[in-house]
């Protein structure tokens, strides 16, 4: 379910995130699909950004550490969209249960 967001919206995301999403997709030895679900992205932005972001070659590969810190920042920027997210739906549903129950208030004094 969180997951989801950004599979169904676009957002924009900044450079440092796409680089560390590229970055934890070269590293990961998953699909392009797999890590996509993991950070809430849509495959197609991963796969764009793994083309603009190629992986160093072997012998230029950073140390481990730095993967575990790509996919900190990766998640932790994937949280924050799911919490924006969040929020616009509250309101959403919060007018919308405001309009249901102003229609229904309307309906009974009517009847």
């Amino acid at each position: 379910m969180t997951m989801q967001r950004n599979l169904e919206q676009n957002g924009p995301y900044n450079e440092p995130f796409k680089q560390a999403a590229a970055h934890y997709f070269h590293y990961s030895a998953r699909s392009v699909e797999e890590v996509s679900v993991e950070l809430g992205l849509n495959p197609v932005d991963l796969r764009t950004w793994k083309r603009r972001y190629p992986a160093p070659p072997p012998q230029q590969a950073g140390p481990k550490p730095l993967d575990s810190v790509s996919q900190l920042r990766a998640e932790n920027q994937a949280l924050r969209d799911e919490i924006l997210h969040l929020k616009v739906q509250w309101e959403v549903l919060k007018t919308t249960l405001g309009i249901l129950s102003a229609g229904a208030q309307s309906k009974e004094k009517s009847a």
